[in-house]
């Protein structure tokens, strides 16, 4: 059956709509800049002092299992569960979803992040400068809802799918850099001399690049003197 997100969800959180200021440490606060869909770039986490983690995290604090999704900017519709042993608090652009038991954790970050979920809202989102999708009409998307057994097998392929993706990808990222290195190594033996078997005839470079100079100069005079008055 389908359920709207409403249903499934027992609080919907949105964050303040106000950029912290961040600082070089401190508290971590989570933004688009760091997540992807179903995982949180640590590399790229930025941090808030003592008081702005506490006011931003005053209507909800996050915990493991809980949805974030950014509503809103160039990276809007990403969708990453909760890990353990985070703490952390909003940035600017996300919300945060806390499911009911009829939803699984993973199921649902997995469903904001497919094209099902995109479709109902691609032409609902506003706003050119900075794109968003309003509160009050995620609300209302649907969500297909098996029960709970069929959800953890769906999620245990699409896991098992993606990690075939992955080993794919490091593949072509590592054989990528094989044809680079193949590459350099092909210019270096050729501006060596040694791509192909050489003449030991052959003049030296040298002398041939002095015959070109010579044969400038010689067509540069010749053209001097053609010109009137000269």
């Amino acid at each position: 059956m389908w359920a709207s997100v409403e249903q499934v969800a027992d609080r919907i959180v949105d964050c303040l709509h106000s950029t912290p200021k961040f600082e070089p440490e401190g508290f971590i606060c989570i933004d688009t800049n760091c997540i992807k869909p179903g995982r949180i770039v640590y590399e790229k986490i930025r941090y808030v002092d003592k008081d702005t983690f506490h006011d931003r995290n005053r209507r909800m604090v996050p915990k493991e299992d809980d949805v974030l999704f950014s509503r809103e900017g160039a990276l809007l519709g990403i969708a990453v569960k909760v890990p353990a042993n985070l703490e952390f608090c909003l940035g600017q652009r996300m919300m945060i979803f806390r499911l009911s038991e009829v939803a699984a954790p993973q199921y649902f970050e997995n469903v904001l992040n497919s094209t099902t979920f995109r479709s109902q809202y691609v032409k609902q989102i506003t706003g050119s400068a900075s794109p968003h999708l309003n509160i009050g009409d995620i609300r209302c998307f649907g969500i297909p809802l098996p029960p709970l057994a069929e959800q953890q097998r769906i999620v245990e392929e699409v896991e098992r799918r993606l990690s075939v993706m992955d080993e794919v990808e490091a593949a072509l990222a590592a054989n990528l850099k094989r044809a680079e290195r193949l590459r350099q190594a092909i210019l270096k033996r050729a501006f060596e001399g040694k791509l192909v078997p050489q003449n030991p005839a052959d003049e030296p470079a040298s002398v041939l690049l002095a015959r070109i100079r010579a044969a400038r100069g010689d067509t540069q005079r010749s053209r001097q003197m053609a010109l009137p008055g000269i």
